[in-house]
């Protein structure tokens, strides 16, 4: 977690953004400081036929907000799933 942290700390400014459709939270953070400290903190509604990401750096741009640094939280259910199959293997393979 502290490796983490200090790669988020030296990008200064991280954007995290937890959406469920049609709604986006984020919070804009300003890491370069002992203590983080919140910038912006907003949710806004994504209309169907619009890209997530689009509406977000629209809105963070009309607060004159730049960020290069983002995480984004899905829910479970919209992560693709895949099933891998792999060859057989011995036991000392494994």
């Amino acid at each position: 977690m502290n490796d983490m942290w200090n790669r988020f700390k030296s990008a200064k400014t991280v954007l995290f953004v937890e959406w469920t459709s049609p709604t986006c939270r984020y919070v804009v953070v300003n890491t370069g400081s002992e203590s983080p400290t919140i910038i912006s903190a907003n949710s806004l509604e994504i209309a169907p036929n619009a890209c997530p990401a689009e509406t977000i750096h629209e809105h963070l741009a009309t607060a004159n907000i730049s960020c290069r640094h983002a995480v984004v939280l899905l829910p479970r259910s919209d992560m693709d799933i895949s099933e891998l199959s792999f060859p057989p293997a011995t036991d000392a393979e494994i």
